[in-house]
Parts: structure tokens; sequence; C-alpha cells
């Protein structure tokens, strides 16, 4: 008779008490030699909610925070057609609502933002809304106002950002520097609190893809070269590897997650989508889809407890959406 080590490699523990269930014990088989159960760890499916509506709809804007303190600032708040004009409005959310806050000092459109609260935050690069052309132009967010900080070395829109990181330890890759038309970069550029200093290229150059996680641990997730592709890499703090490919390929998407293990993209074009993926260091799973399908949107928070900001369909949009991820359990295992 076959063994579960001859089939699996490796023996079932016996344990006289289940596990924590976390991510980190997810798929963990044991043997509870106290209630004389077999019991695994399982992840729950994760679910979209609605969250409170902006006061401005828009797209493409600069996004920094968690689900219950978020922030947004800029972007587009106009339709494709005439040129976007660029928004000047900043707007923090409690978790429940979004309440306007001190406008930024200098309008633009396509721009990215970098912070780990809606109190302390990086707006970065974007495009001069009259130009279309990339600009260098940082502004710093301290809960209150924003005031001019550190420009970039390579002015440019559409980057890529490390989103979970701080105001002084902080990370743009990828994006372009003037009309749509004009090559992506392979750029990576590192923010101390001091000076942006260049840092290993990306693999592929892309613009319009999702960031998440920190400086020293990054994604950047699908994007734009000369068509939507579904390339992921991953930052270690030092180089970008490339790895396992997201299942639909998009740009303008929406992304979260504090590291280069978990992480989410949601929603993008083209088609416009609600399609949701979530990373879990080796794979991507498709998951619950959005409420609205939407581009130009942007995320905050981590791949369990993330916002789905904004965004535009046929108009900018003022919906948010809460994802409440997936709770771990411990399960009893049947065999009939």
């Amino acid at each position: 008779m076959a063994t579960y080590k001859g089939i699996q490699g490796y023996t079932v523990q016996k344990l006289s008490s289940d596990p924590t269930a976390s991510a980190d014990t997810e798929g963990q088989l044991w043997y509870n030699s106290v209630s004389g159960k077999f019991k695994i760890v399982v992840a729950a499916a994760g679910v979209w909610a609605t969250g409170g509506n902006l006061n401005i709809g828009r797209r493409s804007a600069a996004y920094a925070g968690t689900q219950t303190s978020a922030l947004i600032a800029a972007g587009v708040s106009t339709p494709s057609t005439p040129a976007p004009v660029g928004e000047i409005d900043t707007e923090t959310y409690n978790g429940t609502s979004w309440t306007e806050q001190a406008n930024i000092n200098t309008a633009r459109t396509y721009t990215s933002g970098v912070g780990a609260t809606n109190t302390a935050a990086l707006m970065i690069g974007g495009s001069n809304p009259a130009t279309s052309v990339g600009v260098t132009t940082v502004e710093s967010w301290n809960g209150a106002s924003w005031s001019p900080g550190t420009a970039i070395t390579t002015g440019r829109k559409m980057v890529g950002t490390a989103q979970s990181g701080t105001p002084t330890a902080a990370m743009i890759f990828g994006g372009t520097d003037a009309a749509p038309s004009t090559p992506s970069l392979t750029v990576t550029e590192l923010f101390n609190g001091t000076a942006w200093t260049e840092v290993g290229d990306l693999n592929t150059a892309r613009r319009s893809g999702a960031g998440a996680g920190v400086s020293t641990s990054a994604l950047f997730i699908s994007g734009y070269t000369t068509t939507s592709v579904a390339n992921v890499e991953s930052y270690n703090g030092t180089a970008w590897t490339e790895v396992t490919d997201v299942n639909t390929a998009r740009q303008s998407a929406g992304g979260s997650g504090d590291t280069n293990t978990a992480a989410m993209i949601f929603g993008g074009t083209p088609p416009v989508t609600a399609a949701t993926e979530q990373w879990n260091g080796t794979s991507w799973t498709e998951l619950a889809d959005l409420a609205t399908a939407r581009e130009g949107l942007g995320g905050a928070g981590s791949s369990t407890v993330a916002l789905a900001i904004s965004g535009y369909t046929s108009n900018n949009i003022q919906n948010t959406e809460e994802w409440s991820g997936a709770p771990f359990a411990v399960k009893t295992v049947t065999v009939s």
C-alpha cells in the first residue's frame, strides 16, 4: 500500500495543538494527537466590497497608504478628449470616507505616489498637462500640506513605484519621458531621504505597470511596451529578476502589496477589466473580480487588505472598493 511519505516525499507531523493559521502555514497538513484528526490550513476566498466615494473622480493619480489610511493626489479629472487637464486636488481616506485636503503645488497628470500611510508620502514625476512631457518634480506630503521635494534624475511619467515605501526610502522604475509614442524606460531610481540614485535597470522597459513593495523588496507588474504585457519583475535590493507572468496581460492597473512575495494586481486595460490576481512569491492566482471594471485606477494596502481607488471606464469614476483578503483557517480533513 502506498504511504503519504512515499507519495509526497515527507511525513505528516503529529502535533498536540494546531499551529496558527496564516500565509506561512497555508497548505500545511498535520495530525492532531488530541482530537485524533488530520488537519490543514486553508485560505478562504477574498471579496471586494463598496467603499466611500471620492469627492472628485479621476484617473492616473498618485496613490499611497493603506485600506484605512489612504491618499490620492493630482491625476486626470477630465475625459480623454480634449487634452487631459491636470488635477491639483488631494483627498485622504479614513476607512469610511474621503476628505479634501490641501492642494498640490503643481498640477500634473500620470503621476505616481509612495507612502505607507496618508500622513507621509511622496508624489513623484508625472506629465506636464500642457506639453505631455515627463517632469522631474517631486512633492512631499506631511499630512497637512505639500512642499517641494528632491527632483528625480530622469523626468518621466507613468512610472511604477515601490508603493509601500516611505518618503525617506522610496523607489521608482520604468515609465516614459515624453509623448505616448516615446519608448519606455528601464531606469530605476532610489531615494534615501536626501538624494535620488540610479540603481539596477529593469530587464524589460515598460510603463503604466503596477508597483508594489518597498525599496528593498519590490515588484513591477505587467504594463506596456508596444502592447500590454504580462511581465513581472522582482527587486531584491540590488537587481531585478524576471519571475512568473500574470495570467492577464494589462496596463494601467492598480496594485498593492508590502513585499515582493505578497502582492495584488486589479483592473487595467485593454480591454477594460475587473480581473484580480494575487501573488504569493511563486505564482499568480485569479481571485474575485472588482465590482466595477476600470483602468487608470490606483491601489493601496497589502495583498490581503487593500483599496482599489478611482479610475476610468467611459468617464472618470469616484468609486472605491475595499478588498478583504483570504482569511486563513484550520480545517479538519475528512475522508470518505
